[in-house]
């Protein structure tokens, strides 16, 4: 089995957030700055790796998680360690 993690994705939920005002816009700043790539994923990206994992194309490949999150699950995963006071072991 496999799985596909997504991250920020490029929505119309998105598109509210930047309508509602400076508030939501500095939310979504706050999310872009924690991808690598320095935006949000497009649906048809997902679209993509869910493809590929469906097809031929990957069937020696099992019990992965694939991250289609534009290098943003390291840096989201240590700022949710940060907000519980837990040392990542990189930081001091």
């Amino acid at each position: 089995m496999n799985a596909l993690t997504p991250g920020p994705i490029n929505t119309p939920a998105y598109d509210r957030l930047v309508k509602s005002g400076p508030a939501g816009q500095q939310m979504l700043a706050s999310v872009v700055n924690r991808v690598p790539m320095g935006r949000f994923g497009t649906p048809d990206e997902i679209a993509r790796a869910a493809f590929f994992l469906a097809s031929d194309d990957s069937t020696f490949v099992t019990g992965t998680k694939l991250f289609v999150d534009g290098g943003a699950a390291p840096k989201f995963n240590h700022h949710r360690l940060v907000q519980r006071n837990i040392s990542c072991g990189s930081c001091n």
